[in-house]
């Protein structure tokens, strides 16, 4: 089952929205668009949208109206992502928990229509243009709701594109939904967008989502090296992994370097389990705010199969060895803040994720934390499909310099 390719057309999406589901209707014919069209029907007659001029009232209100919303069964409501919090074996199918369907291991999943993919960010610059991937073949429809507790758009259109100029300031919900002849759609994409005029800035500036070393929600830290593999550009010095384990240093010295395009994969003495916010944040040893190196963060509940999470970097000029990026320019890497402050990752942003659905990531019972160096030479590419650049090159201290890995959601 290939997707299909970019770029596609451009739609700019306004207007007011409310939820939809088509999952396991038949994904072609009456009876698929009849059991849609049913769905549709049921979630615009529920409930009321919130209205408060107070951020509190508000923040309260849209809470109780996105769980009303869902039907998470025996898991949660995350009333932040606007998704539900799945117990194992689940996965959230844009209205609710459904069950995983393991696929073959070498055939995929010929029968099922893989979810709609788009870039899977909590923050979203207004200049950027979310790009959605599906089943080559089948019709995509996408919306996008100005009220973010909204269960569905009031108009769903033909598009593969959603330009976000006209949503600055807001919290938004994006949806996409497929039809196909060729295999049956198993859910809708929902995803909830906080779209900004940049990236958040610095750990030390207002807003900034970093997490300091000291921070009360660290549960525990990376207790042991299953794989080191440095990169180039790594001195002997800098090759003890060890470095890695236990509480952040907040030094430059006391890290293990990755070296350009290494990686280290990390166990825990806890599993890690999704809830709401972030369940890990990754430590760099920058010397300043905006000297930044930066690496994927993947996670597995496995240790077999890993899923990285998107980044996205608005800074398209190389860098010198000791040159610096602004960090209003980047989002969803690791390396994004100085020494001291870790950057945060959030399962909510993979519980659509085709290897969840697929029952190849349990999002509640992660196990290995793999840590991926981003060569700076412009090679790497974000989700953006934009080209990545960082401090590059850098002899005998190449690429990541990893001081720690800490938890913030252990499994219960």
């Amino acid at each position: 089952m290939r997707l299909s390719p970019r770029p596609w057309s451009l739609l700019v999406a306004a207007g007011a929205l409310g939820v939809g589901c088509y999952a396991g209707a038949s994904g072609s014919g009456d009876a698929g668009r009849d059991a849609g069209e049913d769905l549709r029907q049921d979630a615009a007659s529920s409930g009321a949208r919130p209205d408060s001029d107070s951020d509190a009232g508000f923040t309260e209100v849209i809470e109780a109206d996105l769980c009303g919303s869902l039907d998470c069964g025996a898991g949660s409501c995350d009333a932040v992502t606007g998704g539900c919090v799945c117990p194992a074996a689940q996965f959230f199918d844009g209205r609710g928990c459904a069950q995983v369907m393991p696929c073959l291991a070498d055939g995929g999943c010929p029968d099922r229509c893989p979810l709609p993919r788009v870039q899977a960010l909590d923050v979203v610059r207004g200049d950027e243009i979310l790009q959605f991937e599906t089943v080559e073949g089948a019709t995509l429809e996408v919306g996008v709701a100005p009220d973010a507790s909204a269960a569905q758009p009031d108009k769903w259109m033909r598009a593969t594109q959603i330009a976000m100029a006209a949503f600055v300031g807001q919290r938004v919900r994006v949806f996409a939904r497929i039809e196909s002849a060729e295999c049956m759609p198993v859910g809708f994409l929902s995803r909830v967008y906080d779209v900004r005029e940049a990236y958040p800035g610095a750990a030390t500036e207002p807003g900034s989502p970093a997490v300091h070393m000291d921070d009360a929600r660290v549960a525990a830290w990376a207790s042991e090296v299953i794989d080191y593999t440095p990169g180039a550009d790594v001195g002997a010095q800098w090759r003890d992994a060890d470095q890695a384990l236990g509480r952040a240093e907040g030094t430059s010295a006391d890290v293990v370097v990755l070296g350009n395009g290494g990686s280290i994969t990390l166990g825990f003495g806890t599993t890690i389990a999704d809830g709401e916010g972030a369940e890990l944040a990754v430590f760099e040893n920058g010397f300043s705010s905006n000297f930044l190196e930066l690496a994927r963060i993947e996670v597995s509940s496995d240790g077999v199969h890993f899923v990285a999470f998107d980044g996205a970097s608005r800074h398209q000029q190389p860098v010198a060895p000791q040159g610096v990026i602004a960090p209003e320019q980047l989002h969803g890497f690791a390396g994004g803040y100085q020494r001291g402050y870790g950057s945060p990752f959030d399962f909510a942003l993979l519980r659509q994720h085709p290897a969840v659905v697929a029952g190849q990531l349990a999002l509640q019972s992660v196990t290995h934390v793999r840590v991926v160096d981003i060569i700076g030479d412009g090679s790497a590419r974000d989700a953006f499909d934009r080209v990545i650049y960082d401090p590059y090159p850098n002899m005998d201290t190449g690429g990541f310099d990893l001081d720690a890995v800490a938890v913030l959601e252990p499994a219960p």
